[in-house]
């Protein structure tokens, strides 16, 4: 199970996306002793659930999100998209336009482009010094930007240094003149770690106070400038690859994917991508959340599939069956395991789902059950010999169809060692309230 988040997103979308329009015929490779209107149940349950509907939907019509980029060069723009997608993106296809020093990027991985940028380099710096007359510089950077059509704009400023910021504020207000009105506006004061004093760490008091005085003064020239804005965050985007920028350069864009950070200097940077995500339109906000925050999406989705399986575990449990209520439960749980070992980029089928919950209980299935719901409620009414029949109650199976899908997401998902996941099963750690 290692590396497993190294598997492609696209795959895990096409696995994912081929099962959900396979439920029904997943859900008849149940058992024939479980009855039709369970097995019924349980595929209206899960194609007529509105918000997975929703969210698959998004899935399969993602984009790469589009940010423009304003900031003076060697404020960290470069480190601040790795520090979003905690990876060294390539960036590639990088365009200088005409005269003004306006660079596109396709920030790109496992050979998908992730993100869109318009990096504004250099034009507080250079503006004065391009050859002709600045509105023919204007001009074409209003071209590039018209035909780039942002998303969002992420207004760069360095924490530590308060000089030019006046420039900077300046600088953005020419180019809002050239985007779209209602473009949110995202301000990112970064290297916060660099603000004195620069030797502690995020939590010192101290820190935090220059900190607040940083973004009260962006605020207060912003304000003043009419310049309207989602929000100011600040953050820290470091990180040791454990290699010099010059090797760097030189790897291939597999090279790069597979690089671990030595040390992971970030700060804020959840904050940061969670209001961006807020600030875009549904197509683009997939597309982020699927470069930014992969883990994210997964723990979303594998959690959606563990609320509709122990609803359906529920229902079951009140619904009058000449069956063990368990054994229909446990199938149910069954291909719940399916649908989270999917998320994880794996083709798992209903033995190897079987086997994991065997694994996980190291008894056998209806044993399993039963532990485990008395384990978590006294509200198991009737047990009986093996072979006559057995009734939970519905809060029961809800709560032990959750502990079994958060064990699964332990492991398929989070990547946990299969006997740490096993030994905290054991242990009796994985609840309702655990869940992720």
């Amino acid at each position: 199970m290692k590396n497993m988040n190294r598997l492609s997103m696209e795959k895990r979308v096409r696995n994912i996306s081929n099962l959900y329009l396979k439920v029904s015929e997943l859900v008849n490779q149940l058992p024939d002793s479980v009855p039709e209107n369970i097995k019924k149940l349980i595929t209206e349950k899960i194609l007529g659930d509105k918000e997975l509907n929703e969210l698959m939907e998004s899935l399969d019509k993602h984009r790469p999100p589009r940010f423009l980029i304003i900031g003076r060069t060697g404020v960290g723009k470069s480190s601040l998209i790795n520090a979003m997608c905690s990876s060294f993106l390539a960036e590639t296809s990088a365009v200088e336009v005409g005269t003004i020093g306006v660079q596109k990027y396709d920030c790109i991985r496992e050979g998908k482009i992730q993100m869109q940028i318009l990096d504004t380099r250099g034009i507080g710096e250079s503006f004065s010094e391009i050859e002709g007359t600045d509105t023919s510089a204007e001009k074409q950077l209003e071209k590039e930007i018209d035909k780039f059509l942002p998303d969002a704009i992420l207004f760069v400023l360095p924490c530590a240094s308060r000089d030019r910021l006046n420039t900077d504020v300046d600088m953005l207000n020419n180019i809002l003149k050239k985007v779209m009105k209602g473009t949110p506006i995202i301000v990112v004061l970064n290297r916060a770690d660099e603000i004195e004093p620069s030797q502690s760490d995020m939590t010192s008091e101290r820190k935090m106070d220059n900190i607040n005085a940083s973004k009260s003064q962006v605020k207060k020239l912003l304000r003043e400038a009419n310049i309207p804005y989602t929000d100011i965050v600040a953050v820290s985007s470091y990180i040791d690859w454990g290699h010099s920028v010059e090797i760097l350069k030189e790897m291939t864009g597999e090279q790069r994917e597979n690089l671990v950070m030595d040390y992971d200097g970030r700060y804020n940077i959840d904050l940061l991508n969670d209001i961006i995500e807020k600030s875009l339109d549904d197509e683009a906000k997939t597309g982020f959340l699927v470069a930014a925050k992969l883990d994210y999406v997964l723990k979303k989705m594998a959690n959606k599939f563990v609320n509709i399986f122990a609803g359906i575990s529920s229902a079951v449990a009140i619904t009058p069956i000449p069956l063990s209520d368990i054994y229909i439960i446990t199938s149910i749980q069954i291909i719940m395991v399916v649908f989270i070992g999917a998320l994880s980029g794996r083709n798992i089928d209903m033995k190897a789902a079987k086997e994991f919950i065997l694994g996980v209980g190291g008894v056998s299935l209806s044993g399993l059950a039963f532990r485990t719901f008395a384990q978590q409620s006294s509200k198991l009414l009737n047990v009986v010999l093996p072979g006559v029949g057995s009734t939970v109650s519905s809060v029961v199976a809800f709560s032990g169809t959750k502990i079994i899908g958060n064990t699964a997401i332990d492991y398929f998902i989070l990547e946990k060692d299969f006997s740490a996941v096993k030994k905290k099963f054991k242990k009796k750690e994985y609840s309702d309230k655990n869940s992720i």
